[in-house]
């Protein structure tokens, strides 16, 4: 983070009050100095430095406190819209769930985590079953809904240190830091309970409910890539689906 970006945020982290008093502060001194600096090498009476530090004061307080305010209400805006970019920029706008590119940054990153921690990382590819048939029978705004609860219902079960994502479509993948391939197949059953428990209204308000394919691939220590990781669980996830959908399948 560059220097000025760093003051920017330690300023915003102050109360209010505090902030303000800064900006005022740095703007009383600056042209106190400013102004003895001058007077230093100005032929000026003697008489004549008091009235000058004190107009060097007065006028500095006065007006830096209201372009402080000011200044501090552009700043929380910029800064809310800074992280609004950020957050759009990762996420899928349908679901709220991380985008894939997203997830493919930190992916590796917490693989490469769990590498020199010598912890298991699980990987979860999960297809909704037979969306193609909700899209057709329902239209698209069924299918939407059909996906907005499934992001809802795998962001209830995982933990604030897992990651989802919209994969592509209605495929979506969630990795879990430090979890043992049992722990990861167990939660997956879990959710492929919920999701089967879960209803969206179809057309003219009928209920409808959806059944999700899981695989399951799972590393100790680093051994695999999360691109090798991600190619195991979709091979799984195809295996739950010639299985007879709605389960969760281990990759061997």
């Amino acid at each position: 983070m560059k220097p000025w970006a760093r003051c920017i945020r330690s300023l915003l982290s102050l109360p209010r009050w505090a902030a303000v008093g800064v900006i005022v502060g740095a703007s009383v001194a600056g042209s106190v100095l400013i102004t003895l600096l001058s007077l230093a090498v100005s032929d000026v009476p003697g008489s004549m430095y008091a009235v000058a530090v004190l107009i060097a004061v007065l006028v500095p307080t006065l007006v830096a406190g209201p372009v402080a305010m000011v200044l501090l209400k552009l700043l929380e805006e910029l800064n809310h819209a800074r992280a609004l970019a950020q957050t759009l920029a990762n996420t899928d706008a349908l679901t709220g769930a991380l985008n894939r590119r997203c997830f493919m940054e930190r992916g590796h990153q917490a693989v490469g985590r769990a590498g020199q921690n010598a912890s298991p990382t699980s990987v979860l590819l999960m297809d909704i079953d037979d969306f193609k048939q909700i899209n057709d029978r329902y239209g698209h705004s069924t299918g939407d809904a059909v996906l907005q609860m499934f992001a809802r219902q795998c962001l209830a079960s995982l933990r604030p240190q897992d990651m989802l994502a919209r994969w592509g479509g209605e495929e979506f993948v969630a990795l879990l830091p430090a979890t043992a391939p049992a722990d990861a197949l167990q939660l997956s059953d879990r959710l492929c309970k919920a999701i089967a428990a879960a209803r969206v209204d179809g057309a003219g308000g009928e209920p409808r409910g959806v059944t999700v394919s899981i695989g399951v691939a799972s590393s100790v220590g680093g051994a695999l890539a999360l691109d090798a990781l991600l190619s195991r669980a979709d091979a799984a996830m195809y295996d739950a689906k010639r299985s007879g959908k709605n389960r969760a399948k281990l990759a061997a």
